[in-house]
């Protein structure tokens, strides 16, 4: 089951089999959804601020390519 654990800075933050993720909009000419995991830690620093949550997600992406889902 999916529990949405924060929506806020233009990203959310889900929680999906005791694993979160990140989801936001990939920024490229086409408008793609796509998700990263994340830490917890990473969770409760991107819930503070619009340049935190960019900087959780360029982490992510540093780790693994983001998933599309949408």
């Amino acid at each position: 089951m999916e529990k949405i654990v924060s929506e806020n800075f233009g990203c959310k933050i889900i929680e999906r089999d005791s694993k979160l993720f990140i989801q936001y909009d990939n920024g490229q000419a086409a408008s793609w959804i796509v998700e990263n995991e994340i830490t917890p830690e990473e969770a409760e620093k991107a819930m503070i601020s619009g340049e935190f949550a960019y900087n959780v997600i360029l982490a992510a992406q540093r780790r693994s390519e983001p998933v599309r889902i949408m």
